[in-house]
């Protein structure tokens, strides 16, 4: 029950942790996102996007200080800072136009939707679980001192249970096929269109035909008339 209640700890901090670095490497898409998500005080979305991940980071670093007030105090703020992005996230899904979170930065997907609340709130749940056990003492700082081999082992298969989750579940990336029709689309589009001068077919570049040649041949005539 210790290693379970352990393996939840190291699960919020690895979250935070994830979330955190995630938001510093995409700045400019967090800054973003607060703005897609309508969040108060538009001239420090800017600041806000480097305060909250640096918070995260901390609050997970907190997790793992061997002092039960401070770790307490860790698992308290992981609770809040779920409770309060669970709540941004479902506010978010009345709006009309679609909205991205950039939860986890550029990682899975941005997109705002039904799943995105139910993962918060399991995430919610969890960091619940986890400063219940850190409030009746299942400290991870101090079993790393005592049983470093345990925790250790705990961490690594958290850790992999993880990046296998998200391997299985991350949405796919555009295919090169994609791409190469998008691009001879674009190139169909941009590509000029023939049109006839007298009993031969010109394009644009033809010096006295086109729509600039024509242009000019009205012009003259106009100019006579």
């Amino acid at each position: 029950m210790e290693t379970l209640l352990l393996g939840v700890t190291v699960l919020v901090s690895f979250a935070l942790a994830l979330s955190g670095a995630a938001k510093l490497i995409d700045h400019q898409g967090t800054a973003d996102a607060l703005t897609s998500l309508r969040i108060p005080g538009a001239r420090a979305h800017g600041a806000i996007a480097w305060a909250l991940p640096v918070g995260e980071l901390l609050v997970a670093l907190g997790l793992w200080l061997r002092w039960s007030a401070a770790a307490l105090t860790a698992a308290i703020l992981s609770v809040i800072a779920f409770a309060v992005f669970t709540v941004v996230i479902a506010r978010a899904l009345r709006f009309e136009d679609p909205v991205t979170c950039a939860c986890f930065g550029t990682l899975g997907s941005p997109a705002v939707a039904r799943l995105t609340v139910v993962r918060n709130l399991v995430l919610l749940a969890t960091a619940g679980i986890a400063a219940v056990a850190i409030g009746n003492g299942a400290l991870p700082g101090a079993a790393l001192v005592t049983d470093p081999a345990r925790v250790t082992a705990t961490a690594a298969t958290v850790l992999l249970s993880a990046a296998i989750t998200w391997l299985v579940l991350a949405p796919g990336q555009p295919g090169r096929a994609d791409d190469d029709a998008e691009v001879v689309e674009a190139d169909y589009v941009a590509s000029p269109i023939p049109f006839e001068c007298g009993t031969r077919l010109r394009y644009q570049r033809s010096a006295g035909c086109g729509p600039a040649g024509r242009g000019r041949h009205r012009g003259r005539r106009s100019g006579h008339g």
